[in-house]
């Protein structure tokens, strides 16, 4: 029953980490700016634009600080930051980064889940509706590195060090990553995603492969996101059987792209293991 929830507790204990920050932060926050806006001192619209960045930095700066000083002894031990990996791997993770994303894209608009989920474009907006400069820095920079460390470099690789089934090891964490983002659409390709970012961790053996497939995940949402806004460009329609095959393209090189990067970990471990 201990060694049990022992392991519960190691699963959930930075994820609430995670979230508390924000929370706490959030709170913290909004209480002056309520003042400011209840005195007329600053518009309602122009302070919620910028609340998500406000909360967003310092509290994921903070998670990533108040994480290295925990572990980072275990993390000198395990050679964490240090684990050396290869480039062509990286470039195929990097490359399959883009399929991947305009497979999540297309996807959205064939199912047209958004449209039963409005909410979802009013949460876009106010994460990267602020300067492009903020946007990069929170999402493009701190979430990726903040997320990655969170739910691969310690949920998952504690699930895989206690022994923990490797399906169940990949998708718990994939799990938690999509409930903490507290939105049903985000939520279901933040799973799937999760997934991805774990089984690409797991063959890569180092945590800079999912840092970078998701900093360039989310470094293509930026970008077209404030694209689409300055040319006012409008979504795509559902029904179009281009859009289908664009999908079906996009899911098949994304396949290809991750069988690549999984044959060559499995080419370097063979050769360590000769080498040995």
């Amino acid at each position: 029953m201990k060694s049990t929830m022992k392991l519960i507790w190691d699963v959930i204990s930075f994820p609430l980490l995670f979230v508390g920050m924000q929370l706490i932060l959030g709170v913290m926050i909004s209480i002056p700016v309520a003042i400011l806006v209840a005195l007329g001192m600053v518009s309602f619209d122009s302070m919620n634009q910028w609340l998500v960045s406000i909360v967003g930095i310092p509290s994921f700066a903070l998670t990533l600080l108040i994480t290295w000083l925990i572990l980072r002894k275990k993390w000198q031990e395990q050679q964490l930051w240090s684990a050396a990996f290869d480039r062509k791997s990286m470039l195929f993770v990097a490359l399959g980064t883009i399929p991947i994303y305009f497979s999540v894209s297309f996807l959205l608009t064939l199912t047209r889940i958004t449209e039963a989920f409005p909410e979802y474009y009013e949460l876009m907006e106010s994460m990267m509706g602020n300067s492009i400069f903020l946007d990069i820095v929170l999402v493009v920079i701190l979430a990726p590195l903040v997320e990655e460390v969170i739910f691969r470099g310690v949920v998952m690789k504690r699930l895989l060090d206690r022994g923990v089934r490797f399906p169940y090891a990949i998708a718990i964490p994939a799990l938690i990553f999509g409930v903490i983002h507290m939105n049903v659409v985000q939520g279901i390709y933040a799973f799937v995603l999760g997934i991805i970012l774990g089984l690409v961790y797991y063959w890569t053996k180092t945590l800079w492969a999912p840092i970078l497939m998701h900093l360039i995940f989310n470094g293509m949402g930026v970008f077209f996101s404030h694209v689409s806004a300055v040319l006012d460009i409008e979504t795509a329609s559902g029904s179009d059987p281009t859009l289908l095959l664009l999908t079906l393209g996009s899911l098949t090189l994304a396949v290809v792209l991750m069988y690549h990067v999984r044959r060559r970990s499995r080419l370097i471990d063979s050769t360590m293991h000769t080498d040995i």
